[in-house]
């Protein structure tokens, strides 16, 4: 199907964009692993939350942190309990430990 062009008026001297259309979302993406990344790294929910203000000017709470964090936990769940269905016949497992935030403590964890 392609690309559909979609003109966008403009009203000078006011911010607009349809909240239907995706805007910056590769952005957001971004800013979503980042804060799965500090959290992962122990930093704390509040501190994450001062730190996304403070280089973005974005206010997002704890609670939202939180919320973000249970989501990748639920995928992170529903990858490891996948099936396999193919048969291997020898299997390389490796990890290096990684500081990691598991049930609400910091503890190191092969990954």
């Amino acid at each position: 199907m392609g690309a559909v062009p979609v003109s966008i008026l403009q009203v000078r001297g006011l911010k607009f964009y349809p909240k239907s259309l995706e805007q910056g979302s590769m952005s957001e993406k971004a800013l979503k692993a980042a804060i799965a990344q500090m959290y992962l790294k122990g930093v704390s929910t509040r501190k994450v939350s001062s730190i996304v203000e403070e280089l973005c000017g974005l206010e997002v709470s704890s609670t939202q942190v939180s919320r973000l964090t249970a989501e990748l936990d639920e995928q992170l769940e529903l990858f490891r309990e996948r099936k396999l269905n193919d048969s291997y016949k020898n299997i390389y497992l490796d990890a290096m430990y990684e500081k990691v935030r598991h049930n609400g403590t910091v503890c190191k964890l092969g990954v």
